[in-house]
């Protein structure tokens, strides 16, 4: 006969169940309505052989075995509701310990958490000494683009882009912050004319170049 299961084997099952569902990438919304269609689905399985199992109460005709199995499908189901009584707060907490980014995900500025890891996101920004992460610690940033930003100290930074840039408004139309006029720092070239034979061939030749800038 089976008993119900120790609330570590509850808590095992828990952890199981959840990482299962943030590998794949679920919300803690999504969680928590997965948990809930495992309970509705051992419910279900319990009502369909409770039926059975009350017929056979009354005629007399129960067997161990279906004490057991009847054992059996309660633990499930309680274990089940257990996972289900864990709050959404608390799996949120969770996941955030499992947060990964990738790729070019300058959304998440305003949200960092503790323990982020960022992997290959382009951070550049468009001016110098942007500040990145808030009060965040643990933050991890693997082969990321950090151009032009300030990170937490207590960060871990592993083959990453780390640089200040000041970019040139003319070679970047529409950048916000980027506000150059035509003879700014970055010109690296400025002929006012080319005169071959007497004749001007070509006026005005303005060259733009970022600047590397020293570190702040």
């Amino acid at each position: 006969m089976r008993s119900n299961p120790s609330c570590k084997v509850c808590e095992c099952y828990l952890r199981d169940v959840i990482d299962k569902y943030l590998a794949a990438g679920k919300s803690a919304h999504e969680i928590i309505t997965g948990l809930s269609v495992r309970v509705n689905r051992s419910l279900s399985k319990y009502d369909e052989f409770d039926i059975s199992y009350q017929a056979k109460r009354i005629t007399e005709e129960l067997t161990e075995a279906d004490i057991a199995e009847k054992n059996k499908l309660l633990a499930e189901l309680d274990m089940k509701r257990n996972l289900l009584e864990i709050s959404a707060a608390d799996i949120e907490e969770h996941e955030k310990e499992h947060r990964t980014f990738s790729d070019d995900q300058r959304g998440v500025l305003a949200s960092f958490d503790d323990g982020d890891v960022f992997e290959g996101v382009d951070f550049t920004q468009h001016v110098p000494d942007v500040a990145l992460g808030g009060n965040a610690v643990g933050i991890v940033f693997k082969k990321c683009d950090l151009t032009n930003c300030v990170v937490p100290s207590a960060c871990e930074i592993e083959d990453c882009v780390v640089r200040r840039v000041s970019f040139c408004g003319n070679l970047y139309e529409g950048l916000e912050g980027l506000d150059c006029g035509e003879l700014c720092e970055h010109v690296v070239r400025n002929d006012a004319e080319i005169v071959i034979d007497g004749v001007v061939v070509l006026r005005n030749v303005i060259e733009y170049a970022d600047r590397d800038l020293a570190d702040g």
